[in-house]
C-alpha cells in the first residue's frame, strides 16, 4: 500500500539569496556571479534557504515562505522554477528536509497563479486539503488502535511529557532501521519508564496476520498496535510514505510533523536537557 519514495531567472536566485542574506547567512552572488553560476550553485543556495526556514518559528517561516512565493509570481519561469525546488526539498518524501507545512504557501501560490494549468491547480488542491490535517502547533486527531491480544486504546489516552508517533511496516527496511536506532540510544527505555517520552508504533494497513509475525521485533517497552482506518482518504492521518515521525507534547500538540529522525532526537534531546 505505501513505498518510500535549468538556467534559472535572475528573479528566482536574488530572491533565496537576499532571504539567506538578510538573515546573517551567505551574502548571495552578485549579478556577475550569477550570470556564471549553473543549477548545482542555485540548488546549493535554495538548501540555505531551507535550513534556515528549518530554524525558525513556524509562523516566521511561512511568512518567508508567502513573502517568498510572491516574488517569483509574476515570472512564469522563476515561478515554475521556484516550484520544482520547493517541491525537490520540502515535498518530496526522501527529503531530509521535508515539511508539509512549508508546502502550504507554495500551493495556495499554485492555486492562484494564472500560470498554472488545470490539472495542477486541481492537484494542489487536493494536496492542501492532505497537508493541512494535523499541522504543526494544532493537536493531533485522537485516533483508536487495537494491541496484542484485541484490547484498544486511543492515542490521547498515552500520557507522558512527549509521544514519538511512529508509523510503520513489517517488513519495511527503513522501519528496521529507525527500531534499531531508537533502541541503541542509552537511557531511551528509562526515558519511557519515567513517562519522559512514549514511543507509539502503529501499523496503519490491514495485513494483521503480518504484523502479529514481527511484533516480537518491537521493543516490550513501546506501545505497538494496528489502525487499518488511520490512513486513507477519509482517515485522519493522511501517509505519504512509511516510515513516518510526528513527535507530539504531553497535550498532544504537534511539534514535528513527517519529520526525519535526526530532527525528532535533535528536539527530544533539547527537551532532555
Amino acid at each position: 500500500m505505501h513505498k518510500i519514495m535549468t538556467k534559472c531567472h535572475l528573479i528566482l536566485l536574488m530572491t533565496v539569496a537576499v532571504t539567506a542574506a538578510s538573515c546573517g547567512g551567505h551574502r548571495g552572488p552578485s549579478l556577475s556571479e550569477y550570470g556564471s553560476q549553473n543549477s548545482e550553485y542555485r540548488a546549493m543556495m535554495f538548501e540555505k534557504y531551507a535550513l534556515q526556514l528549518l530554524s525558525e518559528s513556524p509562523e516566521r517561516a511561512l511568512a518567508r515562505q508567502d513573502s517568498t512565493m510572491r516574488s517569483v509570481s509574476q515570472d512564469s519561469a522563476a515561478f515554475f522554477q521556484m516550484v520544482e525546488l520547493q517541491d525537490h526539498f520540502f515535498k518530496d518524501p526522501n527529503s531530509p528536509y521535508r515539511c508539509e507545512d512549508f508546502c502550504l504557501p507554495v500551493l495556495f501560490a499554485i492555486v492562484e497563479s494564472p500560470f498554472t494549468p488545470d490539472s495542477a491547480r486541481f492537484a494542489a488542491k487536493a494536496d492542501i486539503a492532505h497537508f493541512s490535517l494535523n499541522r504543526i502547533g494544532t493537536t493531533a486527531t485522537d485516533f483508536s488502535f487495537t494491541l496484542k491480544g484485541g484490547r484498544t486504546r486511543t492515542l490521547h489516552s498515552v500520557k507522558a511529557e512527549r509521544t514519538l508517533l511512529f508509523f510503520s511496516n513489517p517488513g519495511c527496511t527503513l522501519c528496521r532501521q529507525i527500531t534499531e536506532e531508537l533502541s541503541s540510544i542509552p537511557g531511551m527505555e528509562k526515558m519511557v519508564e519515567e513517562g519522559y517520552l512514549s514511543i507509539v508504533n502503529i501499523y496503519p494497513d490491514d495485513d494483521v496476520e503480518a504484523w502479529y509475525g514481527y511484533l516480537a521485533e518491537y521493543p516490550p517497552y513501546w506501545i505497538s498496535g494496528y489502525a487499518p482506518e488511520v490512513d486513507g482518504p477519509q482517515g485522519p492521518y493522511f501517509l505519504r510514505a512509511i516510515p513516518t515521525l510526528y513527535l507530539l507534547d504531553r497535550d498532544k500538540r504537534v511539534l514535528l510533523k513527517d519529520a526525519p529522525l535526526e530532527r525528532i532526537l535533535a528536539e527530544l534531546n533539547i527537551f532532555a536537557e
